[in-house]
């Protein structure tokens, strides 16, 4: 069905980003982000109405760094050739 690994290599890409869309939008409308919607709006005021700020914010790292994660898991695949230097550097970031 795909002609070359650059097409394939772009549907995982952007299955990737739809998947990634559509789990923020779950996020957005659900409690957990009730929570971090309170917590952005005043986060002392919703730890006095009782929403677990900590634990709110380590859920929000948590799936931030595995969703970058899953984005730059295609990196290498993508380029063909990967080196610290080059992914990690100054100029890339």
């Amino acid at each position: 069905p795909f002609t070359s690994w650059a097409e394939w290599m772009f549907v995982v890409m952007l299955v990737l980003a739809i998947g990634t869309v559509g789990l923020s939008r779950a996020i957005e409308q659900s409690r957990l982000g009730w929570g971090l919607a309170a917590i952005r709006d005043n986060e002392r005021a919703a730890e006095a109405v009782g929403v677990p700020t900590l634990r709110l914010k380590l859920v929000a790292t948590t799936l931030s760094g595995a969703l970058m994660g899953v984005a730059g898991a295609p990196l290498p695949y993508f380029s063909g050739y990967l080196h610290p230097d080059a992914a990690f550097g100054l100029s890339y970031a």
